[in-house]
């Protein structure tokens, strides 16, 4: 996406940007105006009849179309970035080995898993609950993000069908989410951080 920086109080076109113009914010009395990535800057004449009316100047539908996505995109990744804010980047990149390894144990508790008998050892911890704590909180985590995925691509269907800039404008991004699990005493975290009472877990 690109903008142009419009000063009104001089009539004048000040810069092109490119970024995201739905979430562009310029100081002060300057607009920021919807524009192509190859629009001319020093063409002032034009650029201050755009933004005497910047409706009728404004970006085509598909553009409005991707912007409407974009938005949705941002409030699920949002949304995401809670549910998993508890954890470090290494444990979210662990979680699929741990899992794995989880599983396994439950299947055979005399299996190798050897990535979460390292950790339970390190952490001096029972392999086997180490391996009970890391599937709650992997069940926890696929309760909810269902809500959020499936929600999202709602949105994007609703996006994609959408005909006119008034059909866009009326679908509302907003996120539902179900009321959260009641946790145990004792869960913890699926990647081994600690929890908020001082006792050993996953």
């Amino acid at each position: 996406m690109a903008y142009i920086l419009f000063d009104p109080a001089t009539d004048k076109a000040l810069a092109l940007y490119h970024g995201d113009w739905a979430t562009a914010q310029p100081a002060g009395d300057c607009l920021a105006l919807w524009c192509t990535d190859d629009a001319n800057v020093n063409d002032h004449e034009h650029w201050a009849a755009v933004a005497a009316d910047p409706e009728q100047h404004g970006p085509p539908l598909e553009v409005l179309r991707e912007m409407k996505r974009q938005e949705a995109i941002r409030q699920a990744n949002r949304l995401g970035a809670v549910l998993t804010a508890k954890y470090s980047d290494i444990e979210e990149k662990s979680r699929q080995e741990q899992e794995v390894d989880a599983l396994a144990l439950t299947a055979n508790p005399a299996a190798p898993a050897e990535f979460l008998r390292g950790l339970a050892a390190v952490r001096g911890v029972d392999v086997h609950d180490l391996a009970t704590r890391v599937l709650r909180n992997v069940a926890e985590i696929a309760q909810v993000t269902p809500y959020i995925l499936g929600q999202q691509q709602r949105f994007e269907d609703l996006i994609a069908v959408a005909q006119t800039k008034e059909e866009l404008e009326a679908i509302e991004i907003v996120f539902t989410l179900p009321d959260p699990p009641e946790k145990s005493q004792d869960a913890g975290h699926a990647a081994g951080e600690e929890d908020t009472e001082p006792e050993e877990g996953s």
